[in-house]
């Protein structure tokens, strides 16, 4: 029996103070519903002596809702405040800080200090995130560099110009040409054509018309493609485009009768003429820090294939 009483002496004013923070957050709950704020402070204010996070969050919020009351309402809030910094440094409360970090912010019981809620704000998430990502070295983009210069394909197209830009990943445009320029292979309006295997228009039987030494070769093209870095001096660029080459032949008519050379004119080699697709790919070096030449080969036609090259100089 005195055991009993024993208990009952040490349990008693636990439940009495437990009842009676009950009955002021009770209290305070009727007021705020009354929209009485005044009564409602008074009864939360007595949970903030226990440190109570809801009669703090209560107040808070009269706080935010009722700016006529800031005045009356500043020792509260601090004694708020140094409750909220207790729980949040000995407890690792992350509802204490995210209060804090309000409180700090918008003056609530203290003056207005962004540091110390940029510093809440640090512990809060270092809390959220106890492994922070592993920090990667900031690789600067590389800045494109441009370059011009010549680009040929010796046997069949010596001139030619090239334009780019370059960084990890670049692009170029080319237009080679042999600077020759396609004959009009054309009579009364008709294409005169020739072929390896016959004549369509002339018959080779017919006297009237002869071939003369005279050929022509025409090729234009432009190709455009991307340009990769694969080290600090070597880059590999591929690309495709469209070329045009054209073969013709000189001929002339004789006359049936006098067998006197008359009119001359041009026929196209309709079997070794083409207008299809060109491919490039090249190798790009570069030579200090403004000089630049390219090796490979182009396909043409699908078919052909020829060694490619270049020179030229960096603009930046």
């Amino acid at each position: 029996m005195k055991r009993l009483v024993l208990w009952s002496l040490l349990i008693f004013p636990f439940c009495v103070q437990a009842q009676q923070q009950t009955e002021y957050n009770q209290k305070g709950d009727e007021a705020m519903r009354r929209k009485d704020y005044q009564d409602a402070k008074m009864w939360y204010e007595e949970g903030v002596s226990y440190c109570d996070p809801y009669s703090i969050n209560q107040l808070t919020a009269i706080w935010v809702k009722e700016e006529s009351m800031h005045s009356s309402m500043g020792p509260v809030m601090n004694k708020c405040l140094n409750c909220l910094n207790s729980m949040a440094i000995s407890k690792k409360d992350t509802l204490a800080m995210k209060k804090l970090i309000l409180f700090y912010t918008e003056g609530i019981g203290t003056a207005k200090d962004e540091n110390s809620a940029n510093s809440w704000r640090e512990m809060l998430t270092q809390l959220r995130s106890p492994y922070p990502p592993v920090s990667r070295p900031h690789k600067p983009r590389e800045k494109m560099k441009f370059f011009v210069g010549y680009s040929s394909l010796p046997s069949v197209a010596p001139y030619g110009i090239q334009i780019a830009g370059t960084g990890a990943v670049g692009w170029y445009v080319r237009v080679r040409t042999n600077m020759v320029f396609p004959r009009n292979t054309e009579l009364n309006g008709e294409k005169i054509e020739y072929t390896n295997s016959r004549i369509p228009v002339f018959d080779a039987r017919d006297e009237t018309y002869r071939y003369l030494s005279g050929i022509q070769k025409s090729l234009w093209m432009g190709t455009a493609g991307l340009v990769f870095k694969i080290a600090p001096a070597i880059r590999l660029s591929a690309g495709a485009g469209y070329v045009q080459y054209e073969e013709a032949y000189e001929y002339e008519k004789i006359d049936r009768t006098t067998g006197i050379p008359g009119e001359r004119g041009w026929t196209g080699n309709k079997d070794i003429s083409y207008r299809n697709v060109a491919i490039d790919v090249d190798a790009m070096f570069v030579f200090g820090k403004r000089f630049y030449g390219t090796a490979g080969c182009s396909v043409l036609n699908l078919k052909y294939v020829y060694p490619s090259v270049g020179v030229g100089i960096f603009l930046n």
